[in-house]
């Protein structure tokens, strides 16, 4: 009788347990019916059990008279009969859609079930002493492959009970021996993996070496490969190189057989990977790849995948990583295969790795989709979380923070924190893995409090989770100063950099992770100096920094070297400072990666806002050269911009094209400057009034006195001061700035380019002046002012404005007209009649689609509409066209228009950016220049829609004597209208272009 009759044997028996039950406890069944005395257990009105060994015997009792009938007499047949049907009895008696008491049944019952099967299986049947391993050993596995996931730990003990006993009937020198020994040491290990019990591991080891000893050579290397996973769990707790050493030359020996099986060369390459040694690394790749040749299976291509992704995690060589995500993405393609889980997680681990170099957002969102499907279940199953299962769920938690820190999504935030308290879920040994996850959990737990919506239940929890791990890490245990490092609290003690130092020198030295670490540890010990000032402190922590830049990671490398561009500059070392910012400088392109999205790369560039000033500035004081400095200063400016511009000569030496000084004006915390190329050369002046953080109070304080004049409800009184602050404003930057430029440059100069960073891109430098004095303190009484990004643009402009012709040749005007905007039409039809033969689209002509066809034509366009922008997202800037659809300085920047001259852009702040990314000049105008408009006139703020008529009539009538000069007549000629007026209603219009 093979397996399946001996199932349906089973199952036709127990379908006839009521009319059995009543044969054996006729007493009981006369007056109840099974849920009734199921009922008499649970509220112990009946002894426990007493019923249902009854009834189990009178079921088997019956099956047996029925089996030993159809049992064959020779013993293999008989044996293999026995099995079957005491594997189909177990099944269905303790669970099973077909099962007497459901599909979960609880630990406690099921065991004791299980105590009197096994009782009445040996009886009825009459099994033989030699027969009972076979029959005891199905049955536990039955009892191990339970659904019942809430009570694995009874049922991993049940399991292990029966395999005792199985090993009890087969003694030393029993053939059966070794095959019991390797399940019980098997059982053993599930439930060291599920409860953390050591105990349970140490025996898994006894019995599995015991097994070694008793195998046959046929079945050595699987007895071997057994006894390798159980020495590998426990060096990762102990940390003993014994078991480590004495796994690998088990799998050696195991692969040494000919030919090796692929599961073996696996488990080989599985146990090199638990090394932190490159050769051991290169050894478990080696390994992947002969398994690979033997079958291309998931199993083999998972474990090549994980080998290349731990040798990278020692080596940091990119050809790992990309050879990793190759291997467990085919890995992966179908969910089929034991260990997917297990290949989905490492997918998800180099997925992350990778966005940790690349810094591309698809990268990760994909990282945290495939963690998901990784760990699907086990955030509604807490109670199933492995070591393997905690491992999987802190690697999905890690993503989410990454997540959660990239784009602040507080829901990744929530999932993450979820994820790690499953984690800890059973709570595991005082080990310091574990330990780490729970450190991560009260971090987690402290950026919840300080994000939205975060309440004293987070701060409350991270405080308890933190007081467990000091109560498991005392004080003089050997591993609490780590621990101590990674909850990243409070004063940076001794203890915490002693972790953190730890830590860091654990990692092989080309390690990405060493990289982290270092900075980590120079961060700690900067933050030690901001405390003692001790010299040592300082140097300690340029130390760590410096060593954190070796590594191939853009961010960590760019933010180790800014943070010790920083130190030094403190300590006056300005030489060490300007080649610490030259580093980031140098490494802003590998930041903005060519391939990255343009959100990607703004975000990473946003990182070191306003760094090529602090490299230009410290480079001067240093007794670098002008020249230098500039050169420095363009290298760090303007890089998305400079991607679009064809390859020109130096900007600093390069002096063919420029009329008048290009006047860059440097602000650092480090001090400020004007580098001023004019005549050939370049000049650097000292600005000691102009500082930084004043600059920054003061752009900040212009946004909030512009939306008051620009509303007629406020305070007539608040409104009056803030014109009166544009006064002042106007007159520090005069004071600052323009004046002590202007002087230098001499009474000579009648032509500028302003070039601002930082800030003061949001200020009026042309503007700027007392202008209710005497004429001749303001730069619009001396100069000719306009504003280029950068040194190359303004030489692309120049290389381009001189091929294009006259701008008045395809002209194009645009109006949305609006309740705020009754002007509009009217400015854009009387622009449009200036050019017979121009095109006009006005309100529901002036839709996206036929904007965007329209500029690839024209040479001049003029723009009458409404402009918004976004302080933190400057890409996010448009111009509102018909139907509110957007044209996005993300839409300008892709196109191209090659015969474009002038672009008039009569709207509110198109030459405003946002308050980061000053360095890359992100606004509408700025993009309209990058497009292919030498010429763009824009304006820094909100314009009354009249003045924005009037000057426009005044602007397009005076363009034959130049954009620049038509633009400083213009505003000239309304300040002087204004008189008495706020600077709000002219000091606004600029243009940019050569």
């Amino acid at each position: 009788m093979s397996a399946d009759p001996a199932r349906a044997f089973a199952s036709s028996f127990l379908a006839e347990a009521r009319t059995a039950a009543g044969e054996v406890s006729p007493r009981l069944f006369d007056h109840f019916g099974i849920p009734q005395l199921e009922e008499m257990y649970r509220y112990q009105l009946l002894r426990p059990y007493d019923w249902v060994q009854d009834l189990t015997q009178g079921i088997i009792s019956k099956a047996a008279g029925r089996l030993d009938k159809l049992l064959p007499r020779d013993a293999a047949t008989r044996q293999a009969n026995l099995v079957a049907a005491g594997t189909a009895c177990t099944e269905l008696l303790i669970g099973g859609p077909h099962g007497m008491y459901g599909d979960a049944p609880t630990g406690e019952r099921t065991f004791r079930l299980g105590q009197v099967l096994f009782r009445c299986l040996m009886q009825s049947f009459d099994v033989l002493e030699e027969e009972r391993p076979g029959v005891l050993t199905a049955v536990a596995k039955v009892f191990v492959a339970h659904p019942a996931h809430r009570e694995r730990a009874v049922l991993f003990a049940a399991a292990e009970r029966l395999t005792e006993d199985a090993a009890h009937f087969a003694p030393p020198g029993n053939a059966q021996r070794p095959a019991v020994l390797r399940l019980l040491g098997g059982i053993r290990r599930k439930r060291y993996l599920h409860g953390g019990d050591l105990r349970a591991l140490a025996t898994a080891v006894d019995a599995l070496s015991e097994a070694v000893r008793l195998s046959r050579p046929a079945e050595r290397a699987d007895a071997l490969a057994d006894l390798a996973t159980v020495l590998i769990d426990r060096h990762a707790i102990t940390g003993l190189g014994e078991d480590y050493d004495q796994a690998i030359g088990c799998l050696a020996e195991a692969v040494d057989q000919r030919p090796p099986t692929a599961d073996h060369l696996i488990a080989y390459s599985r146990a090199l990977c638990t090394s932190r040694t490159t050769d051991d690394a290169d050894q478990a790749v080696t390994q992947a790849e002969q398994a690979c040749r033997i079958s291309r299976g998931p199993a083999p291509l998972g474990a090549l995948g994980a080998a290349h992704l731990h040798r990278y995690a020692l080596d940091g060589d990119r050809k790992d990583l990309d050879r990793a995500v190759a291997a467990l993405t085919e890995a992966t393609r179908e969910p089929t295969g034991t260990g997917h889980r297990t290949r989905l997680s490492h997918l998800g681990e180099a997925l992350t790795a990778m966005y940790a170099v690349t810094g591309n957002t698809r990268t990760l969102e994909q990282a945290v989709l495939t963690h998901r499907q990784a760990t699907l279940g086990l955030l509604q199953r807490p109670v199933d979380a492995s070591a393997d299962w905690s491992t999987a769920l802190t690697s999905l938690s890690e993503t989410l923070l990454l997540r959660f820190e990239r784009l602040g999504d507080e829901a990744a935030l929530d999932e993450a924190i979820t994820a790690l308290r499953s984690a800890l879920t059973p709570p595991p040994p005082a080990i310091l893995r574990h330990a780490l996850v729970r450190c991560r959990l009260v971090v987690a737990l402290r950026r919840r409090y300080s994000a939205s919506g975060g309440t004293t239940a987070h701060l409350h929890e991270a405080r308890l989770q933190a007081d467990l791990i000091a109560a498991q890490f005392p004080p003089g245990h050997r591993d609490r100063a780590v621990v101590l490092a990674e909850l990243d609290e409070g004063p940076v003690a001794e203890p915490i950099l002693e972790g953190l130092q730890h830590r860091a020198y654990a990692e092989p030295e080309r390690s990405p992770a060493r990289a982290g670490r270092m900075l980590a540890l120079g961060r700690a010990l900067a933050a030690r100096f901001a405390e003692t000032g001790s010299p040592q402190d300082r140097t300690q922590a340029i130390n760590a920094l410096t060593a954190a830049q070796n590594t191939s990671d853009p961010v960590t490398a760019s933010a180790a070297a800014h943070d010790a561009a920083v130190l030094n500059a403190q300590g006056g070392s300005w030489r060490a400072a300007a080649d610490a910012y030259a580093t980031v400088v140098d490494l802003m392109p590998a930041l903005a990666g060519t391939d990255l999205s343009r959100e990607d790369q703004e975000h990473r560039l946003g990182l070191h806002t306003g760094v090529a000033a602090d490299a230009a500035v410290t480079l001067l004081r240093a007794g670098g050269s002008p020249a230098d400095a500039l050169a420095l200063l363009e290298r760090g400016r303007g890089l998305l911009t400079a991607r679009s511009l064809p390859s020109l000569p130096d900007a600093t030496t390069a002096r063919t094209t420029d009329p008048a000084p290009v006047v860059a004006i440097v602000l650092s915390d480090h001090g400020s400057h004007a580098l001023i190329n004019a005549d050939g050369g370049v000049a650097a002046i000292a600005l000691p009034d102009a500082h930084r953080t004043t600059i920054d109070e003061q752009a900040a304080a212009l946004t909030l006195a512009l939306d008051l004049l620009a509303d007629d409800r406020h305070d007539p009184e608040m409104r009056y001061r803030a014109g009166t602050f544009l006064d002042r404003l106007l007159a520090l930057i005069w004071d600052t700035i323009a004046e002590p430029v202007l002087d230098t440059l001499g009474p000579a100069a009648h032509r500028i380019w302003w070039m601002p960073t930082g800030l003061l891109t949001q200020l009026p430098l042309h503007a700027a002046g007392r202008h209710h004095g005497p004429r001749g303190g303001t730069v619009l009484d001396r100069v000719v002012s306009s504003y280029t990004p950068t040194l190359r643009s303004l030489r692309t402009a120049a290389a381009t404005v001189g091929t294009r012709g006259r701008w008045d040749r395809q002209p194009l005007t645009i109006a949305v007209p609006g309740d705020t905007l009754p002007n509009a039409e009217r400015e854009a039809s009387q622009v449009a009649a200036r050019y017979p033969g121009g095109r006009l689209l006005s309100g529901g002509q002036a839709t996206r689609t036929a904007v965007m066809d329209a500029l690839a034509g024209t040479t001049t366009v003029h723009f009458a509409c409404h402009a918004d922008g976004s302080p933190t997202n400057p890409s996010a800037a448009h111009l509102l066209l018909h139907d509110e659809t957007r044209l996005t300085v993300r839409d300008i920047n892709a196109v191209n228009l090659p015969q474009a001259v002038l672009a008039y852009l009569s709207a509110c702040g198109t030459a405003r950016g946002g308050v980061t990314l000053t360095d890359e000049a992100i606004t509408v105008a700025g993009a309209f220049h990058l497009a292919g408009f030498p010429h763009v006139i824009g304006t820094l703020w909100s314009v009354r829609d009249d003045i924005a008529r009037d000057m426009a009539i005044r602007i397009h009538g005076a363009l034959e004597s130049g954009p620049a000069e038509a633009v400083h007549h213009a505003v000239t000629e309304l300040r002087d209208q204004c008189e008495g007026g706020s600077p709000a209603l002219w000091a606004g219009y600029l243009h940019i272009g050569p």
